[in-house]
């Protein structure tokens, strides 16, 4: 023992460090073990946010298909073609050429309609005339007649656009193209052809 030193001093301090050791350890264990706990209830409420964001997660995809479908389910598009051939004309008023029906799909209350007609026609006449193309929305026209003059024995082409909205849908609508010569009444033949097409958007 160096000198100095009192062997009473030194048999003192070790009793007061396990005094310490044995006071004090239990405190320590005792904070840990609080600890410990603690961080383990946090991870238990961790992991339950990160399931709740999941299903939520879930859940707002399960929306958003939802509402993508709604969306979708706003407009329903629909087309019709309808055409006839070797038809005559006679003057006076336009004599309905075809006639294309469309049915309306449940729960539509509306309709945007664009339709296009053509039409085809020879003169058979001894004379130039002219000849005429209207499209109508259930019996409505829009804007004049279109027109063509063709000279005598010769062929003649017109076309006839129409655009729009029907506000109160029934179960059927109809769009429709009609046509007529101007002096004298064409006679029926090959050439005459005429073609409808119609494209509908229905709105709820």
């Amino acid at each position: 023992m160096p000198a100095g030193l009192d062997p009473d001093w030194i048999h003192r301090k070790f009793e007061a460090i396990d005094q310490w050791q044995r006071e004090m350890m239990p405190s320590v264990a005792q904070s840990v073990k609080e600890i410990v706990a603690d961080l383990t209830a946090a991870q238990g409420t961790l992991a339950t946010t990160v399931s709740d964001l999941g299903t939520a997660q879930t859940d707002i995809a399960a929306q958003l298909v939802s509402i993508n479908a709604l969306v979708g389910s706003q407009v329903y598009p629909n087309v019709a073609h309808v055409d006839a051939g070797t038809f005559s004309l006679a003057t006076g008023a336009n004599v309905e050429k075809v006639r294309a029906t469309i049915t309306v799909p449940s729960g539509y209350t509306q309709a945007l309609i664009f339709a296009t007609a053509t039409i085809d026609a020879h003169n058979s006449t001894a004379a130039s005339d002219d000849f005429y193309l209207q499209t109508t929305i259930n019996g409505t026209s829009l804007g004049y007649s279109a027109q063509a003059s063709v000279s005598s024995g010769g062929n003649g082409c017109i076309s006839k656009g129409i655009a729009g909205l029907i506000p109160s849908l029934g179960s059927t609508f109809y769009v429709n193209a009609l046509a007529s010569s101007g002096v004298a009444g064409w006679s029926a033949s090959a050439y005459n052809i005429v073609n409808l097409d119609v494209m509908v958007l229905f709105l709820r």
